[in-house]
């Protein structure tokens, strides 16, 4: 986070930069998102292959990382595509064959489990106790979320215009699906699985209802939707690196290639690190990194694609500080612990921090033209 601010400072101080390549350097939060995803899959590889968890948390890496250095986007893209469909099948059997759990009807089978617990909203949890915690922040994290460059990069994959119907549909499609895994937590639940970590549910459910022949082929189709992930990450961060900090200072593109492997690099030293000794929760230690992210570039991204104009690197840079701080401020220290409600915060104040100075400078002009106007007048 240090190194992403210090970096926006110098960014913003040196030079007329647009609006997008003064705030994407905040990508570098997306690390906690890279941690999370390689502490899954060594889970998925302890499974698959009886091995300790730092076996499988290396080898994640080599593979993953080996494949982004040699292939860039192309292997993106296309080992995505086949991913994609792995994902799609094992989701909708997971999905399907768990509703047996539900033969006594969705909410009778949850009720024993608590008062609030199939209810939409619980008043006795921390995370999700209002309809702000979880449908207004829900909603507005994600419209942010779906803004960051690895997934607006998925669009640059559409030759021509009329292909445009078929990946709005697909997408929507492959959501719902995809949205179909939540209910593995319900699953594992009903099944009897209690006093397993979060980050383990998956696999232990796997494990307790399916033969070994079955969940080998389930557990590689999980390690590939976490690899589809970490890859475009991976290549966003590069690609950003490059094209927004390196290229615009030096113009030589000679040594970009070189730096982009050296950053992926850097990236996968950094996120190894972490893993080895990651914190409790992993996923809260996630969602903080990566809402933190979409709290900061919201802002600058959303506006500066609505808007055709150049903002001032230093009203960016105010934005950016105000959003990302706001979030790890009631999310930290004030005791919000939905790290989605505390990035909407932080949306919510970098947005009418933006507003504001936008409204400043148009007085500030019109003031200027006024007098000018004055001046030469007869």
């Amino acid at each position: 986070n240090a190194f992403a601010l210090v970096t926006s400072f110098w960014i913003s101080t040196n030079g007329n930069r647009q609006i997008h390549e003064c705030s994407i350097i905040s990508n570098l939060l997306s690390v906690t998102f890279i941690v999370l995803i390689l502490i899954g899959c060594s889970f998925l590889m302890m499974n698959l292959f009886d091995i300790s968890q730092t076996t499988g948390l290396t080898i994640v890496l080599l593979f993953v990382f080996s494949y982004v250095l040699m292939g860039g986007t192309y292997s993106h893209a296309y080992t995505n595509a086949f991913q994609g469909f792995m994902m799609i099948f094992i989701t909708l059997f997971l999905f399907i064959h768990g509703l047996k759990f539900f033969e006594g009807g969705f909410y009778n089978s949850l009720a024993p489990f608590g008062e609030y617990y199939a209810s939409a909203i619980n008043p006795e949890s921390n995370l999700y106790y209002s309809v702000f915690s979880v449908f207004v922040s829900g909603f507005i994290i994600t419209f942010a979320l779906m803004l960051q460059p690895h997934i607006l990069t998925k669009v640059l994959y559409i030759k021509e215009d009329k292909d445009i119907k078929k990946f709005i549909i697909t997408t929507i499609l492959s959501v719902l699906c995809f949205s179909l895994m939540l209910f593995i937590g319900f699953y594992g639940k009903l099944a009897g699985l209690e006093g397993i970590p979060q980050d383990k549910i998956v696999k232990e459910y796997i494990l307790n209802q399916f033969g070994t022949e079955y969940s080998v082929f389930i557990t590689l189709t999980l390690l590939a939707a976490g690899l589809s992930t970490l890859d475009g990450i991976l290549v966003a961060i590069s690609t950003m690196v490059v094209k927004d900090i390196y290229l615009p200072f030096y113009k030589s593109e000679g040594n970009a290639l070189k730096l982009s492997r050296y950053t992926l690099v850097a990236v996968g030293l950094i996120s190894y690190a972490i893993a080895l000794y990651p914190p409790k929760y992993i996923g809260l230690f996630a969602q903080k990194g990566v809402y933190g992210l979409a709290a900061a570039s919201f802002v600058p991204i959303f506006f500066g694609t609505i808007f055709k104009k150049n903002f001032s690197a230093k009203s960016i840079l105010i934005v950016a500080f105000s959003g990302l701080i706001t979030h790890l401020y009631f999310n930290i220290w004030y005791g919000v612990t939905n790290p989605a409600v505390s990035a909407t915060y932080g949306i919510f104040v970098s947005t009418a921090i933006f507003v504001l100075i936008q409204l400043v400078n148009y007085a500030m002009k019109r003031t200027t033209i006024n007098q000018q106007e004055e001046r030469v007048s007869p």
